[in-house]
C-alpha cells in the first residue's frame, strides 16, 4: 500500500475515492495510508494530495454550467461530485444515484447498458 500511494502521487494523482466494508481489515488499512470515511458510519472513504478543500475548489471551480448525456468521458468527474458534501442533493434518477453515494457500480452497469442498447440513450445529472 505504501507503494501505491507513493506512485499515485508520483503520477500527480490528486483525489483517491475508495469503498471497503467500515471497520474491516482494507478500510484499517487504507486509513492508516491517510485516507479518511467521507461521514461517519459508512465505508466510502476518500484521500487527497492537499486538503479536501483546495482539490474541491480547483476541481469545481465555478464557471458555466451545462446538462449534458452522462456518457463515459463524466464518470470519473461523478466519482468526486456524489460523495461531496455540498449544500443540496446531486441526484442521477435514472441511475436512482442520490446523496452520498459512490457511483461505480450503478455507472458502470447503465454506461454499458445504454451503449449496447442505443446510441440514445441519456442520462443526465442534475444538482440542487
Amino acid at each position: 500500500m505504501r507503494e501505491q500511494m507513493h506512485h499515485f502521487r508520483t503520477c500527480g494523482g490528486q483525489a483517491l475515492y475508495l469503498g471497503a466494508e467500515l471497520d474491516s481489515a482494507a478500510f484499517h488499512i487504507y486509513r492508516k495510508h491517510g485516507s479518511k470515511p467521507i461521514e461517519a458510519g459508512r465505508g466510502y472513504m476518500s484521500f487527497f494530495t492537499e486538503t479536501k478543500q483546495q482539490f474541491e475548489n480547483k476541481y469545481f471551480a465555478l464557471g458555466a454550467t451545462q446538462i449534458i448525456a452522462h456518457d463515459w468521458p463524466h464518470y470519473l468527474g461523478s466519482t468526486a461530485l456524489f460523495p461531496g458534501d455540498f449544500p443540496g442533493i446531486v441526484r442521477n434518477t435514472l441511475l436512482k444515484l442520490i446523496g452520498r453515494i459512490f457511483t461505480e457500480g450503478p455507472s458502470h452497469t447503465s454506461l454499458g447498458a445504454a451503449r449496447t442498447k442505443s446510441k440514445s440513450s441519456k442520462l443526465y445529472f442534475s444538482f440542487a
